[in-house]
């Protein structure tokens, strides 16, 4: 770990320093909902409780038109008062720090270039088979299945990763 306070000369290894002065008369605007972040906290702390979801699981709500987060919750919490009770794990942010693969979102514009192009249709039946070999790796479906028909609707109904035609 590397303290990067200002006035630090350390920079984090594989990246860059970048530093600007600041502009006189420009400011930061807060764009958070308070009563929106209230209750997506409580939220998204609720249904990990309920549902056994992983305790990293993290919730982020963005205004469509300009991305201003409007909210973002972790299900892991700490209490600012009590920082030296609080484990390393709990400081950090995972809705903005920790990686994930975006593999649904990715189906979207698959599909919408396929639909685009004319290369498929909605009512097109492809075969999905339960998972597909890519490089090095084995991409499944998050449930165990052999090879099924689904339109291309249906995969993204179901959120099949190995959907393809």
């Amino acid at each position: 770990m590397v303290d990067t306070a200002e006035g630090s000369n350390a920079v984090i290894p594989g990246s860059t320093r970048f530093e600007r002065p600041a502009t006189q008369g420009s400011d930061i605007q807060l764009t958070l909902d308070s009563d929106l972040q209230f209750t997506v906290q409580n939220a998204i702390s609720e249904y990990v409780a309920r549902s056994g979801a992983r305790p990293t699981s993290s919730a982020v709500v963005l205004d469509a038109r300009t991305a201003e987060v409007l909210a973002m919750a972790n299900a892991q919490t700490f209490d600012p008062r009590d920082l030296a009770g609080a484990s390393a794990e709990r400081l950090g942010n995972p809705a903005v720090q920790s990686p994930f693969e975006p593999g649904s979102v990715n189906k979207i514009v698959t599909m919408a270039a396929a639909l685009e192009y004319g290369l498929a249709t909605p009512t097109d039946v492809l075969s999905v088979p339960g998972s597909i070999r890519v490089a090095d790796r084995t991409i499944s479906d998050a449930w165990d299945h052999g090879t099924e028909r689904y339109t291309l609707t249906g995969v993204l109904a179901k959120s099949s990763t190995s959907g393809r035609s």
